[in-house]
């Protein structure tokens, strides 16, 4: 079986990672964390040189968290699940664009991904990414809600509160 599982350093998604952990999943299932950054939301002031150079600082600083996160992430489940193979990818995009590619290039039989439940109109500013990616993607989708798992106790990923 191949998993993936959609996260972006919120409650939410270490929601989703304490689903996976919890599961009996069968020997050699495949699981990859992605997290996709949206250096687009950092643009608000045109672009000339010194705003390219500081979203390239930025990026670099971003990649280099996400990827912390997800390494702590990964190493963690590997103890939690050893007999799965469990991988990371940071991607770079729109996050609805950048999850819908991956899962339509890797093929996976499951997607996971945690919902901050925007409602109103925050979700008619922001659009609700678990909506889109559910409606348009090509395997089915498990959207995990942060009651569902307590996430104060020993977070998963890297960003300890």
């Amino acid at each position: 079986m191949k998993v993936i599982a959609a996260l972006d350093v919120s409650d939410h998604s270490e929601a989703a990672l304490k689903s996976i952990a919890s599961r009996p999943w069968s020997a050699g299932t495949e699981i990859t964390l992605i997290s996709v950054i949206d250096l687009g939301l950092y643009d608000h002031e045109g672009w000339n040189a010194n705003n390219i150079i500081n979203l390239n600082q930025l990026n670099k600083k971003l990649v280099a968290e996400r990827t912390q996160y997800l390494d702590l992430a990964v190493d963690k489940l590997k103890k939690k699940l050893p007999q799965c193979k469990i991988e990371r990818r940071v991607l770079q995009g729109r996050a609805r664009e950048g999850i819908l590619n991956d899962v339509k290039h890797f093929e996976p039989d499951l997607l996971i991904m945690g919902s901050h439940g925007h409602t109103g109109v925050k979700r008619m500013l922001l659009g609700s990414v678990a909506e889109s990616v559910m409606i348009n993607a090509v395997c089915p989708v498990e959207i995990v809600k942060i009651a569902s798992y307590e996430v104060e106790n020993e977070p998963i990923g890297a960003m300890e509160r």
